[in-house]
């Protein structure tokens, strides 16, 4: 019996030095499929990624110099690991948000992927909606003198949506 406790002894202790969850190093003791699939996230992004990330600032930082590539990023690409998934379907979910709000463009989500421009993205997919319809409240004119008063003009010269004005009552 003595044994047998030094053994799961030892496994907890591999498990904490190198924060590797005890399901994935076989202690399947209180393991469901849930926990074995929220300890294998854990283990990804508390253990596998920080060093994926220590790996690629030494490698741009020191190596790439050294051999003349300063120019080059080495980035690992982890978008394949199913362990990552679930997060890459609510970050998608959250971009679309964003995009159908008019907080990001096209290309800002692009660049933030890592993912080349395209020459219509800087617009927004969907224009901010209108808290007063055309017509209600401020005219065009009125509202482009409130906006040239607030130093606006040039953002809407160069093609940017300008955010409706409330009046406060």
């Amino acid at each position: 019996m003595d044994f047998i406790q030094g053994l799961r002894w030892s496994l907890e202790e591999v498990s904490r030095a190198y924060g590797v969850p005890k399901p994935l190093l076989s202690d399947m003791e209180r393991a469901t499929f849930s926990n074995i699939n929220a300890a294998e996230r854990i283990f990804w992004r508390n253990t596998i990624l920080p060093e994926m990330r220590f790996i690629e600032e030494h490698l741009n930082r020191m190596l790439l110099p050294r051999l003349g590539y300063g120019e080059l990023v080495v980035q690992f690409d982890a978008s394949s690991v199913e362990a990552l998934r679930e997060d890459e379907n609510s970050r998608v979910s959250r971009e679309s948000q964003l995009l159908d709000r008019g907080v990001l463009t096209i290309n800002e989500v692009r660049r933030s992927r890592n993912l080349s421009n395209v020459p219509w993205g800087d617009n927004w997919a969907k224009a901010p909606a209108r808290s007063q319809p055309p017509g209600k409240g401020q005219s065009r004119s009125q509202e482009k003198q409130t906006l040239e008063g607030n130093g606006l003009d040039d953002a809407t010269k160069n093609g940017a949506v300008p955010l409706p004005i409330v009046n406060k009552r």
